[in-house]
């Protein structure tokens, strides 16, 4: 299966004015803070605040390539020496230290694109191990 029909898997997002319940109002995300339909996407918080999350068409779209990107990523960890899976998240004193030998990444696992910059950078991690920008 080439990438381009392995894209066309995942479902599509929420489009504008579709059967869920736009609103007008600002978006939250990356396009600007622009007034226009939003979505609710659920809720954020903070210590003693919480507010409800909004997001446009295009931000939701962004949002959804970047989740499939980590969902498939999830299915290609690497493994340590004992078999262990090696998350893409983990606690900062965790690193590398207390693992059991060399990680073992799965190079010739499905050859796919990722849809979006963090996706690049969760298939460098599982592929190669590359957790920084050089």
């Amino acid at each position: 299966m080439n990438a381009n029909a392995e894209e066309l898997l995942a479902p599509l997002p929420a489009q504008t004015d579709d059967d869920n319940s736009w609103v007008d109002g600002w978006c939250w995300l990356w396009y600007g803070w622009r007034y226009t339909r939003v979505l609710w996407i659920g809720a954020v918080g903070t210590f003693g605040a919480h507010a409800p999350l909004f997001a446009c068409g295009d931000c939701l779209n962004r949002l959804h390539a970047m989740v499939w990107d980590y969902a498939e990523a999830q299915h290609e960890l690497p493994t340590d020496a004992c078999g262990r899976v090696v998350p893409l998240y983990r606690r900062s004193a965790d690193g590398r230290e207390g693992r059991s030998g060399a990680v073992r990444y799965r190079r010739g696992g499905r050859h796919r694109r990722a849809r979006s910059p963090l996706g690049e950078r969760f298939l460098r991690a599982v592929t190669e191990g590359a957790t920084t920008d050089v």
